[in-house]
């Protein structure tokens, strides 16, 4: 475990030592308070800045080792880079159809194998039931991604609005 951020409260606060005290002297002798009350904001203000980056310091290490990341973020399309991720954004309808009208029983199942779900737990065997399973199934693992790519591997030409 690093300590960085423990080692940089410490050092602020010994390096706020000499104000603390001038502030002290500068009180007792009853000249200049202005500038006393200066010396006591900027230490508050160095407070704050040291806890913000002791906060954003734990954060990055906690991104870097993977600590409350997704296991399994969408993937990218490779055939469009402005193309957002179904979620949450459009209907499933138009990938249905798409998927309907171009693609047959057995690439749907080979479909299935390359995003590893099994298509026996869909409900019916309709050409539709599996396309339905495939895209709601996908959806629930935040992986309709995975869908985009294999589309745009093995049906280039096909396009989806």
């Amino acid at each position: 475990m690093n300590h960085l951020p423990i080692v940089l409260l410490i050092s602020a606060i010994v390096a706020s030592v000499p104000a603390i005290v001038s502030w002290r002297q500068l009180l007792q002798q009853q000249t200049n308070l202005l500038i006393g009350m200066v010396a006591v904001l900027s230490l508050f203000i160095l407070f704050a800045l040291l806890a913000i980056i002791a906060v954003l310091w734990t954060q990055n290490v906690a991104l870097r080792s993977g600590i409350g990341l997704r296991s399994e973020m969408p993937t990218p399309y490779p055939f469009s880079a402005t193309r957002p991720t179904l979620y949450g954004i459009q209907p499933y309808s138009e990938l249905f159809h798409a998927m309907e009208s171009s693609l047959s029983e057995d690439e749907l199942k080979d479909l299935a194998f390359d995003v590893n779900l099994d298509l026996e737990q869909a409900e019916g065997d309709t050409k539709s039931a599996m396309i339905r399973y495939l895209i709601l199934a996908l959806d629930r693992q935040n992986r309709v991604g995975h869908i985009y790519r294999w589309l745009g591997e093995n049906r280039p030409h096909l396009e989806i609005r």
